[in-house]
């Protein structure tokens, strides 16, 4: 997970000592391909980093031609329903994978 760790050093400079405590908190997950790994409704547990794949922000609607997408996440992105996340409240959008993706 050191992708991570040059990642955050473009911006800021990061101790040993602080990187140590981050990446002990740091769990890998895959996704498939159209995965939703955020369901509407469902509290937002986790911060995630796109470590390969695309990620659809979106609200769903009955009719799937309905829906309305309002973001995408690319590779070497952080990724969460930010909102959901610090609230601690029901998230109004969902998350999707659009093609094969591991996050962090």
């Amino acid at each position: 997970m050191e992708f991570i760790r040059q990642h955050i050093e473009e911006i800021s400079v990061i101790s040993d000592s602080d990187w140590e405590y981050f990446s002990s908190k740091l769990v890998l997950r895959v996704f498939k391909k159209r995965t939703i790994f955020l369901k509407y409704g469902a509290v937002e547990n986790h911060i995630s980093f796109i470590d390969k794949g695309l990620v659809r922000l979106y609200i769903p609607k009955e009719l799937k031609e309905k829906e309305v997408t309002f973001g995408f996440s690319f590779k070497n992105q952080f990724i969460s329903a930010y909102d959901s996340f610090l609230t601690r409240r029901a998230s109004l959008y969902e998350l999707e994978t659009l093609y094969g993706y591991s996050h962090v």
